[in-house]
């Protein structure tokens, strides 16, 4: 997923709009990243329990919720 859509996603579950500010790159920063989580399916026997950005989104912001008591 790129920035921008994890950002929109974000955006969506909290209903509001994110203040966001842009920076340049990082030199020699690449254009482009791509993971491949198949090395770790086959190394590990592991795969990501959400694929989904919405219900990755979702239980990240549940999970920092419930510690929002606990911790401050």
């Amino acid at each position: 997923y790129s920035v921008k859509e994890v950002i929109s996603s974000i955006e969506k579950a909290l209903s509001c709009k994110l203040s966001v500010v842009k920076e340049a790159a990082f030199p020699n920063e690449p254009p482009v990243l791509i993971a491949n989580a198949q090395k770790a399916k086959e190394i590990l026997k592991w795969s990501p329990t959400h694929s989904h950005l919405s219900h990755i989104i979702e239980t990240a912001l549940n999970w920092h919720q419930t510690r929002e008591f606990v911790h401050g």
